[in-house]
């Protein structure tokens, strides 16, 4: 039951990190090389500019604050077993 919950919630932090970088490979690169194949400049006006952007920074963000959870939730499962057994569940993971 415990390994069961552990892997639980380690996966969901593992397929939000893959939805998040699979979202930025799939803005991030097109729009990319458009702006590179331009000679560095962005031919898609400003507010196409500002909402990629937006999207690149606060997806690049949700990728390192999940890493850091992930490093605390395994660092908490191997040297703190007992409290984080008694303290994570399934629900708490989705809502951080």
């Amino acid at each position: 039951m415990a390994l069961k919950l552990m892997m639980l919630v380690s996966n969901r932090y593992i397929v939000s990190l893959a939805i998040s970088d699979l979202i930025i490979g799939i803005e991030g690169i097109p729009l990319f090389t458009v702006y590179v194949i331009n000679g560095d400049r962005w031919p898609l006006g400003s507010i196409a500019c500002e909402t990629w952007l937006f999207l690149d920074y606060t997806l690049c963000l949700v990728s390192i604050l999940t890493v850091l959870l992930i490093t605390a939730d395994r660092y908490l499962s191997v040297c703190h077993t007992a409290k984080y057994l008694k303290w994570q569940s399934p629900t708490k993971t989705q809502v951080l």
